[in-house]
């Protein structure tokens, strides 16, 4: 997103996406970074092992990793949510409109919480559809 904005800084659909679309994930990698002092933390240490077991549990057609994967992505969403309300900035009582009762972050957190949410319940529902074939 950062070269896309070195070349047309006055895009403001290139703005918007950097600072409300992937501004979730700037603000978990902050929130992680006073944890773990790795440059990308969440990238190295979050993102990539979990598409790693996701794409191994394809490859391989091992349910289990696919369940795996499906929790722990539900987990990153709830935590890049509770990274973005963390960061919220304060709001003045007098200032707040209606703008800020609809705002495009709760449509975000509310988009990456449910489908994190479809994945996990589905990842459920086959579990629980095979053991109940399997007794009976």
């Amino acid at each position: 997103m950062g070269l896309a904005l070195a070349y047309a800084p006055g895009s403001e659909a290139l703005w918007y996406l950097h600072l409300n679309v992937f501004g979730p994930f700037r603000l978990g990698d902050d929130l992680l970074v006073t944890y773990v002092d790795i440059a990308h933390g969440q990238l190295y240490l979050i993102e990539l092992p979990l598409f790693l077991i996701a794409s191994g549990g394809v490859y391989s057609k091992h349910r289990l990793a696919l369940a795996i994967a499906s929790n722990l992505s539900f987990l990153h969403a709830a935590f890049l949510a509770c990274a973005g309300y963390a960061h919220e900035p304060v709001r003045i009582a007098s200032l707040a409109g209606i703008a800020d009762v609809i705002a495009p972050q709760l449509c975000l957190h509310a988009g990456l919480l449910g489908c994190a949410l479809l994945s996990f319940s589905a990842s459920h529902i086959i579990y629980l559809r095979a053991i109940f074939q399997e007794h009976g």
